[in-house]
């Protein structure tokens, strides 16, 4: 597991070279304002003090300036003087990046907004399979949920110095998101996907403040939060690989779905070409990344192949490698 250094105590309220009050959404920065400071009068001036009190307008050359929380939480459209802060999004017609793209969309605007238009694409750009019992009720491909889950952490928890985007990718067999940025705790991986309850985000006030507009909780069961969400959809498996200097969260499907007629196939998907379990049908087997653990794994029932696994506990996993 890699760690990256703490964004420096302050970086969140630092203004944004650029940018102007202008930039900001101004009736909603005020209700805002007076929802966490009751009491404020009415006199010119009022609410804007207190937004800097909340680390949201800082002062730049005697003029009130919006501030990177600011900014991300109320601007129209920050990507306008920081693009790095926009999302990525894209659907590979394929399982590997280098495949054909379907669609894209370069989502800009504040942390609601790039909520909104990220789960907007994933929905418009998967599949739903028909409930056999309710045919008129659709599961998603990929749990809402989960996807929400991990896009407002990757949005929320970034390290916003670094000029790489958040990334939101749809494979064939998987779903991704990239955030710039790795763990920021000394805790493993593993123990934070089964137990959770360790809150210390990057960025403190943005996390804050996002509590307040209902984009997190902030009780650290983000990610036991994606893992339950994700073993109700039994056909998923979910994973997280902390790798410097980004983090990413995978959906991957493990079964063939309802829907679907043959599995693709792709090359970049099969390093191994001969496998013990070569007779399963429809799928080509692969070695997982960590490598075969040999015979008396074998034994123990665990099938690997291209977009299905089968195992002992038949549960989905985050792994850590």
């Amino acid at each position: 597991m890699s760690l990256v250094a703490p964004t420096p105590l302050g970086f969140e309220r630092s203004p944004v070279a650029g940018t102007s009050v202008d930039d900001l959404d101004l009736a909603a920065l005020e209700a805002y304002v007076r929802r966490r400071v009751p009491g404020l009068g009415t006199e010119p001036g009022v609410p804007e003090r207190a937004a800097q009190r909340l680390g949201l307008i800082g002062v730049t050359a005697g003029q009130p300036t919006p501030t990177v929380v600011g900014l991300m939480s109320f601007g129209t459209v920050p990507q306008v003087a920081r693009p790095e802060w926009g999302v990525s999004i894209v659907r590979i017609r394929g399982a590997a990046l280098a495949d054909p793209v379907a669609a894209r969309l370069d989502a800009e605007g504040n942390l609601a907004e790039l909520v909104r238009l990220g789960l907007e694409f994933v929905r418009a750009n998967t599949r739903a399979a028909p409930n056999l019992l309710v045919p008129a009720d659709l599961a998603p491909e990929y749990p809402e949920e989960a996807v929400r889950e991990a896009l407002v952490n990757a949005l929320v928890h970034r390290d916003y110095r670094l000029s790489g985007r958040v990334s939101l990718r749809i494979f064939n067999d998987r779903l991704e998101i990239w955030s710039p940025g790795g763990l920021a705790l000394p805790i493993s991986l593993d123990e934070l996907a089964q137990h959770g309850g360790a809150s210390f985000p990057r960025n403190p006030l943005l996390a804050a403040t996002a509590r307040h507009l209902g984009l997190l909780e902030q009780i650290g069961r983000g990610i036991p939060a994606i893992r339950r969400s994700i073993a109700g959809a039994t056909a998923l498996r979910s994973s997280s690989t902390p790798r410097r200097p980004r983090c990413a969260w995978s959906c991957r499907r493990t079964s063939t779905p309802r829907w679907a007629t043959s599995p693709a196939t792709d090359p970049a998907d099969m390093p191994c070409g001969t496998c013990p379990r070569a007779h399963v049908p429809r799928a080509r087997p692969i070695h997982p990344p960590w490598g075969d653990k040999g015979p008396a794994d074998r034994r123990r029932g665990r099938v690997y192949a291209r977009g299905r696994e089968r195992s002992a506990s038949g549960r989905p996993e985050i792994r850590d490698f």
